[in-house]
This record gives C-alpha cells, structure tokens and sequence, in this order.
C-alpha cells in the first residue's frame, strides 16, 4: 500500500472508523467488502479518506495501463483521453448526474494498481466533469482499544 497510501497523504488523507465515515463512503464498503468481512469486522477497521484531484488519478491509471499494456506486447495508450475512451467504450460505465453523491474508489494494495475497486466509478466521474476523485484506504482491523 505503500505508493498508494502515500498519494493519499498527499491530498489531505484523513482517517476514520466506521462509524465516522462519511454517509457516501459507507455503501463502496459495502459494496466492496469480501465474504470474510463481518459487520464486525467491517466495524474495526480503520478509513481513510482523501479527495485527489482528477489529473493525478489520471496520470497514475495511464502509467499503470501502459505498464500493463507494455507487459502483454499491446500498443500503449498515447494519453488518458485514449485509455479514457477504451475503457468506456464497452458500455459499463454507469452515469452520475453532477451534485450526485460520490462513492469513493477503494486504493489497492498492490503497488501495480491505483483502485481495487471503483473502476468504472471513476470513469463516470471522469465522464461527469468532476476535478477531484473521492478515494478511501481500507485498512486491517484494528483491535478494540485502537482507535
């Protein structure tokens, strides 16, 4: 998490429970969240949340895809518009009206990829004008006395 969680900091990172967790966040966990994770599991681990602006996401999924691209002898992206319009030209992506509220994209572990999860939501923030990306860490589970 290391790169990831850096970039995060960067952008005002700031951490929560999940009872603190802004409204919007709490359905991407939900969303997210694997067949191991108990509501209580769910409970006692820590969030973090930051607001990263549009043109650093962006330049990190290029440099991502192209090393990806790169690695599976394909041709390489020649910018974020044209990695923008591939990824969105399957018709998947969904539609957020502007002033809609903003599920944060989950950060990877992995230090090969940005999000694990909300692909497809940060193109539709893409799509919608947006200029900052809501972006959450999901970290271990911190024992009770931890806050």
């Amino acid at each position: 998490m290391g790169r990831n969680l850096n970039i995060l900091k960067q952008y005002g990172l700031q951490f929560y429970t999940y009872e603190a967790l802004p409204a919007e966040a709490k359905p991407a966990i939900e969303e997210y969240r694997s067949e191991y994770d108990t509501p209580a599991t769910i409970r006692r681990r820590r969030y973090g949340l930051a607001q990263v602006p549009l043109s650093v996401v962006a330049d990190i999924h290029l440099r991502d895809a192209n090393r990806g691209q790169a690695a599976c002898g394909f041709d390489l992206f020649a910018d974020f518009a044209a990695y923008h319009r591939e990824c969105t030209q399957q018709g998947d992506t969904p539609s957020y009206p502007s002033g809609s509220p903003r599920w944060p994209c989950i950060i990877s572990s992995l230090e090969d990829e940005f999000f694990e999860d909300g692909h497809h939501r940060f193109h539709a923030y893409v799509n919608a004008g947006d200029t900052h990306i809501p972006c959450l860490y999901v970290g271990g589970v911190q024992k009770r006395h931890e806050v």
